[in-house]
Order: structure tokens, then sequence, then C-alpha cells
């Protein structure tokens, strides 16, 4: 196994144990986004992306996690001033996920978890006549956009890098 193989599959660990905290809890927990930032940031370098050099691995990851908390902090305000329910420890989640995955793949992870975070619940209200009301946890779909995003994103740059090879 490479170092890179091993550096997402302890971050896709951590995005699972999130996810199901979450799915269970309705909480995301820092014990766990804290030293899984500190993680991220420390392991980028050997990561998807890591053939791009030091320098700019540890750009991406920086401007990743500050970006995804960014635009998850202004999601969580404006949600906040509407009265709806999301919750800080996704915003707190947002900055791991572009840690994990870097500018600007992280992008692409959250546009995957808002877009499961809204198809899913619509399709519970449908078919299994859910209330409306009722709360679903967010984690687990910002996770998931997580992990297909650490899945995939390898394997499109390997495809793409090898397009000059």
């Amino acid at each position: 196994m490479s170092i890179e193989a091993g550096v997402i599959l302890v971050s896709i660990g951590i995005f699972l144990v999130i996810a199901i905290i979450d799915f269970d809890t309705r909480l995301i927990p820092n014990v766990l986004v804290g030293p899984g930032l500190v993680v991220a940031l420390a392991l980028f370098p050997f990561g998807p992306g890591s053939e791009w050099g030091i320098g700019e691995t540890y750009i991406r990851t920086v401007v990743g996690a500050l970006s995804g908390f960014g635009m998850l902090l202004t999601v969580y305000l404006v949600a906040q001033f509407m009265g709806s329910a999301m919750g800080a420890g996704d915003v707190k989640l947002a900055a791991l996920i572009g840690a994990a995955t870097g500018f600007p793949d992280m992008f692409g992870s959250l546009l995957l978890g808002f877009v499961a975070g809204g198809v899913i619940p619509i399709y519970l209200i449908v078919v299994h006549k859910r209330s409306r009301k009722a709360a679903i946890p967010f984690g687990p779909f910002l996770a998931g956009g997580a992990i297909v995003t650490l899945l995939t994103v390898a394997a499109i740059g390997d495809w793409y890098l090898g397009l000059y090879t």
C-alpha cells in the first residue's frame, strides 16, 4: 500500500466515525474534528495531490480548510437568521473536509454533500412519509461527499496526469 492510500484510508476512517456519531447523536464532536484537522494538515503532503510538491500541497490544504470553513460559516449564519437548524459542528467539519481534500477539490466534496443532503431527505419525506420537520443530521452527507471525493480525486488526477506523460 502506498503512503497516499494510507492517508486516504485514515481520512475516510475519520469521516466514517464522524458520520456515524452525527447520525446517532446529531452532534459532531470537537474531540474528533480538532485532531482530525491536525492530522489532515500534517499528512496532506502525502495524500491526494502530493505530486504537486510540499509547498503547493500545504497551500492547497490551508486554503481548502479556510474556504470550507468560510463557506459553511456563511450558510450557517444565513440558516440561523432564517430560523433553520444547521449546527456549528457542520461548519467545523467543512474545515476538516477542506483540509483533507484540499483546494479546489473541497468544492466538489461540499457540493456532493449538499446535493445528497437535499435529495435524500426529499426522498424520505415523499416515499416514507417523514415529516418535513423531522431533524436529519447534515454531517453524514458532508462526510459522504468527502469520502467520494477522496476515493475519486486520486483516480481522476492520475488519469489527467497520465495524459501528459
